[in-house]
């Protein structure tokens, strides 16, 4: 087996027949890195041992105390020619992924889902995003609505605990087991959401410890901000703060503002403040560090001069490690302007990754379940995001390769 060493990123693929326990690593969302569980052992099935017994020859246990970073030199080549690891916590009959191992420069590839069913009405399955090696490393489900009572919590049109979401939980473990995180897009065009938010300490609480607690039952990775209502500054701190203070570091905080709203100071903007004050002033209590970890900006909409270049946005001092652009990848999901044909889209991203030196954000598609489609052509949508994939990270060639030679080396 060979290891193949890209600029900027590590590839791990087959984690499975490879050797790698997606049970005893954690993702540091800060810095867009995988590291060793220090409180857990890695565990296998060795040779003729019972199935989940701790082998001693092949344990690794990170020093008490630390994070110990999983790197390609030291590590990597030790774990992955190994025997398959067990979890024995977790569902043996789950199928574990591919897993696309990162630093932080790494573009980030991310779909919005919110129609969950193909275009021919069946049921949307988002296996095909792992099965096919996209490339995928971020999946939204949208939108969340918070209603008039509280504690009444939808995901459009229906509550969490119907029984229409249990195939997207059963899909949304198996993406977490294979790496890609999953995070919950709250509001969107139907307002409501954020003014509710938008009261005392009292009613805020009355609405956030609901919503709080549903993330965490639901194991979700992160929550997207899209607030398309007039709301003050302090109504988006105040909620960026609580979840921060509340579910950790490791929580995913993004927001989805127009692009024009990190072009200029003045410009459009759905949310009724500014960003560049809120970047400002939304930091992690007694430090710099900034509460968003970065930005879903929206590249589409109905903008009077046209949508705002990302050369712009990075002019005006944003990271561009922390923009991701949004764009449509179906040409009936929004303005006609908005879409973009993912060959001359691969373009624009191959240009910024070499303007950015590889610091770009990454991309967005809204949304998953018709991506690709036109009127000149229908197709599957994993294809879209997987043709971004290559245009964001060239070296997918080198997934399917690896993937080859492990199965080669493992006789499947």
């Amino acid at each position: 087996m060979k290891l193949f060493i890209l600029p900027q990123i590590v590839l791990i693929v087959n984690i499975s027949a490879a050797g790698w326990n997606p049970g005893h690593i954690e993702y540091n969302n800060l810095l867009d890195t995988w590291h060793a569980k220090p409180e857990h052992s890695i565990w296998t099935e060795g040779h003729g041992t019972k199935h989940g017994t701790k082998h001693s020859s092949y344990t690794q246990r990170a020093k008490e105390g630390t994070s110990a970073e999983r790197t390609l030199k030291d590590q990597v080549p030790r774990i992955a020619t190994q025997h398959v690891f067990h979890n024995h916590d977790v569902d043996h009959h789950l199928t574990y992924y591919p897993y696309l191992v990162h630093k932080r420069t790494i573009p980030r590839l991310i779909v919005y889902v919110q129609t969950f069913k193909t275009p021919d009405g069946k049921p949307l399955s988002l296996f095909p995003l792992l099965e096919n090696k996209t490339g995928i490393t971020h999946v939204i489900l949208a939108s969340v609505h918070l209603h008039q009572r509280p504690g009444e919590i939808r995901l459009n049109d229906n509550a969490f605990s119907d029984k229409l979401w249990d195939p997207i939980w059963g899909d949304v473990k198996v993406l977490q087991k294979s790496g890609v995180r999953v995070s919950m897009m709250l509001g969107g065009a139907a307002g409501g959401t954020y003014g509710r938010l938008n009261g005392t300490d009292e009613e805020f609480y009355k609405y956030y410890y609901p919503l709080r607690d549903l993330i965490k039952r639901y194991n979700i990775d992160g929550l997207d901000l899209d607030i398309e209502e007039n709301v003050p500054l302090s109504t988006p701190i105040r909620l960026l703060t609580a979840l921060h203070r509340d579910l950790g570091p490791s929580f995913i905080l993004t927001m989805a503002p127009l692009s024009s709203a990190l072009a200029q100071k003045d410009g459009q903007n759905l949310s009724g403040f500014s960003y560049f004050s809120l970047d400002e002033f939304a930091t992690v209590p007694g430090s710099d560090t900034k509460l968003v970890h970065w930005f879903n900006a929206q590249f589409y909409g109905n903008f009077p001069r046209g949508s705002p270049s990302y050369e712009r946005i990075l002019e005006q001092g944003w990271e561009p490690e922390r923009v991701v652009m949004g764009v449509l990848d179906c040409a009936d999901d929004g303005p006609p302007n908005g879409f973009v044909h993912v060959e001359d889209l691969g373009k624009t991203v191959k240009s910024l990754r070499r303007e950015t030196r590889d610091s770009f954000g990454g991309v967005y598609g809204w949304e998953y379940w018709n991506a690709g489609t036109s009127e000149y052509e229908k197709t599957e949508p994993w294809m879209w995001v997987k043709k971004v994939g290559r245009a964001l990270i060239e070296d997918l060639s080198y997934l399917e390769k690896f993937q080859e030679e492990v199965r080669g080396e493992k006789g499947d």
